[in-house]
């Protein structure tokens, strides 16, 4: 059976409207978008910097033969991040992530779990339904670095079944 992914990236990035095979998201993700995926082999660090200049990061992974794109998006007060699976959604419930970032000198560390989304769910209504990771701009603030970078950490691990 041909699985085609309609819009894989519109939820992240409203100019794509990519229609093809899954099997050629690699190559799209890196030369429409200048993603790279990375192979995740335990936590993956990602610097979200540029912070007031920017608002939206895109990260994608590859865990356990599937693709994922985390998504961290920054609106009002608050740092959303979600990590969104690229791929059928019967598949997208196996997978869960946690998310963590440390205060600047390392004294706090704040963490939270999630369920992945599936890419067609879209990142703005993911966050309008609060079903992702959610950190306050007072808890953010605490951890940049003084180069407004942002340090957060994503591991990505499957549900026991």
């Amino acid at each position: 059976m041909r699985q085609f992914a309609n819009d894989v990236l519109t939820s992240a990035q409203s100019d794509c409207t990519w229609n093809r095979l899954l099997s050629a998201i690699r190559f799209h993700l890196k030369s429409k978008h200048k993603i790279q995926v990375q192979t995740q082999c335990g936590e993956i660090i990602t610097s979200l910097g540029d912070f007031g200049n920017k608002s939206v990061w895109h990260t994608a992974k590859s865990f356990a033969g599937e693709i994922f794109l985390q998504v961290s998006k920054l609106k009002g007060d608050e740092l959303y991040t979600s990590v969104l699976h690229i791929g059928r959604e019967d598949i997208t419930s196996h997978f869960m992530y946690t998310v963590q970032i440390n205060s600047a000198y390392g004294e706090e560390s704040f963490s939270a779990n999630h369920m992945v989304r599936n890419y067609a769910d879209g990142m703005d209504q993911i966050m309008r339904l609060r079903k992702c990771v959610i950190f306050s701009r007072n808890i953010v603030q605490k951890c940049m670095t003084k180069r407004s970078v942002l340090k957060i950490k994503v591991i990505l691990y499957a549900k026991q079944l």
